[in-house]
């Protein structure tokens, strides 16, 4: 055979497969990797904004009985400009817009816990309810400060206690859907949303430790003292000298015994006037001093106290703090102190 037979006979076309048919792919199905999805609505509000919060006094380990403050700015990520409402009067409350709220978490060593409400003793029901001449426009990329209706959170949450404390801010538009008599105003096109800040933490310290101990003996004739029964004990716990505080007023508080309601005791200031205070008592470092104050405090002993074994719960308001101090109760037992 030839050459050129040879290649000839190499050329000679073999069978051959039918071609494919397109493929046609729909919507939702997937192919491979691939999903074609349904369009997706543009981002609200909350897609767009960013709540952030700082402490304003720069301090991560604050003492208990200093109020937590911090300052809130909302900034703008978007494009373009977004209106939002300023906390105003009633915001903390929920009573207006926007709804301001903290949320946060205490480790005292044994975990993580769920910080409660603070007891804020109540306010009155007057509040700014128009709101609608506080929106203000935030620019593209720009940022806005809440001002100072945002509350300090150690108002809002009970952190009187030593442990690293967790915390963020949540900020809420809530349109008011379906409300009767609800005006939108100037957010008319804008839907509820909902803004979650930044998480800070901090450090709870106690630097002064106070305790109450029963007193050994009785002094003759009608105990109706506090300092006839216990006297106060302030403990140093730092490495510097620390300027002992005066009381301003006190709270003794009972749980309530099946059937009946809690029991609730409070020593105005008016009550308090301490003696031989002309100078400030200090406490030297990792030692403890008897607090001279709490002599001026009436005391509403009842035996049923010891009887039902009860143990209260004190709490004293310090000069130079803004909060409630609690005070360790060693060995609050009224039968062994009468």
């Amino acid at each position: 055979m030839s050459r050129a037979l040879a290649l000839s006979l190499l050329l000679v076309p073999g069978c051959t497969a039918p071609p494919p048919e397109p493929l046609s792919i729909h919507e939702g199905e997937a192919l491979g990797s691939v999903v074609v999805e349904e369009p997706r609505p543009p981002p609200g509000p909350a897609q767009k904004l960013r709540l952030e919060i700082s402490l304003k006094h720069g301090l991560a380990a604050i003492e208990i009985g200093k109020r937590v403050e911090i300052t809130a700015k909302i900034r703008n990520i978007s494009r373009e400009p977004l209106p939002i409402v300023l906390p105003g009067d009633g915001s903390a409350e929920g009573w207006r817009q926007p709804h301001l709220g903290f949320a946060g978490t205490i480790d005292a060593g044994n975990g993580a816990q769920e910080l409660t409400p603070a007891d804020s003793g109540g306010r009155c029901g007057m509040f700014d309810s128009n709101w609608h001449d506080e929106v203000v426009t935030i620019p593209p990329g720009g940022e806005q400060s809440l001002g100072d209706w945002v509350p300090a959170p150690s108002d809002r949450l009970s952190m009187q206690q030593p442990g690293r404390v967790a915390f963020r801010l949540r900020y809420a538009y809530t349109a008011e859907a379906g409300a009767e008599k609800f005006d939108p105003g100037a957010m008319a096109d804008t839907p509820a949303f909902e803004l979650v800040s930044n998480t800070l933490q901090i450090q709870r310290t106690q630097a002064l430790t106070l305790s109450v101990r029963p007193r050994d003996t009785i002094p003759p004739g009608r105990a109706t003292k506090m300092a006839h029964y216990y006297q106060l004990e302030v403990y140093n716990a730092t490495d510097t000298p620390r300027e002992l505080p005066t009381v301003v007023s006190a709270e003794l508080s009972f749980p309530p015994l099946p059937g009946q309601e809690p029991e609730r005791y409070h020593y105005a200031q008016d009550w308090v006037r301490p003696k031989g205070r002309v100078k400030p008592i200090t406490v030297p470092p990792g030692q403890s001093v008897v607090l001279p104050d709490l002599t001026t405090f009436g005391f509403p002993y009842k035996t049923s106290w010891s009887e039902d074994d009860r143990d209260g719960a004190l709490e004293l308001l310090l000069t130079d703090t803004d909060n409630a101090v609690p005070v360790i109760m060693d060995a609050f037992n009224h039968g062994y102190a009468r």
